[in-house]
């Protein structure tokens, strides 16, 4: 960033000052959140041999994506498709670097996650419609990760 002419580098601090006090608000509202009366009712009625084997699973899935997953992962979309845009769109801010590239990256960035939350609810009502439930642990964790 240092060597992007002064009026662009001031667009881009402006941008991070804003992303910054953002993140800031974010962070205090989580601190004041309180935990829902309803999910605390839907907790105590779930046993407690349940609630553990919940949790064994959800081990069992982060352990296996963890071992043997990126390379499952890394299958499910075009690596260098992903690196020649990051490219392209860098390039676009470091030669230009003015607020509109800054807008297309969120743009992008916004219907990435969109796409992401689509597939993983209609992946969710797919087979919570047909019944499978503990073995879609694992493959609902590689949703999530993939979309992180």
């Amino acid at each position: 960033m240092l060597f992007l002419k002064p009026n662009r580098r001031s667009v881009i601090e402006r941008e991070l000052r804003e992303i910054a006090r953002r993140e800031m608000k974010l962070a205090t509202a989580a601190y004041r959140t309180k935990e829902s009366p309803w999910k605390e009712k839907l907790e105590q009625l779930i046993p407690e041999n349940v609630h553990a084997g919940l949790e064994k699973a959800f081990a069992a899935g982060f352990s296996l994506l963890i071992e043997q997953g990126s390379s499952l992962l890394e299958k499910s979309f075009d690596r260098e498709s992903i690196r020649r845009e990051f490219e392209r769109r860098d390039a676009a801010v470091q030669t230009r670097g003015t607020r509109r590239e800054l807008r297309e990256l969120y743009r992008s960035g916004r219907q990435t996650g969109n796409a992401g939350t689509a597939f993983a609810a209609v992946e969710g009502t797919a087979l919570g419609a047909v019944g499978i439930g503990m073995p879609d642990i694992v493959f609902f964790l590689a949703v999530l990760l993939r979309g992180i």
